[in-house]
């Protein structure tokens, strides 16, 4: 809100799109963005809908890392969000 009320005040380009996390793990959007976006007319481009795969079963639910995963390879937000919670409903999917 704070971009699209600067961009608006100062004549710059508007903002038309959004790219928040949304997936089955993280629906946090649901509650203020995507009323937001409606409410301005923002487009919502989800980043992650398979949660980094997790969602895809791309993790065992054991925990461990498989070694040519971004959560090896690249660490820091893609190993913070793999767990063994999000690892079990990506197996059960």
């Amino acid at each position: 809100m704070k971009r699209l009320l600067t961009s608006e005040i100062k004549g710059y380009a508007r903002f038309i799109t959004e790219q928040p996390p949304y997936n089955l793990l993280d629906r946090r959007i649901e509650n203020e963005l995507v009323p937001l976006a409606q409410a301005y007319g923002l487009g919502l481009l989800p980043w992650s809908p398979l949660a980094m795969g997790l969602l895809a079963g791309r993790y065992p639910v054991d925990g461990s890392l498989p070694p040519d995963s971004r959560a090896v390879k690249v660490g820091g937000i893609y190993a913070e969000r793999v767990n063994v919670p999000g690892a079990k409903v990506g197996a059960r999917l």
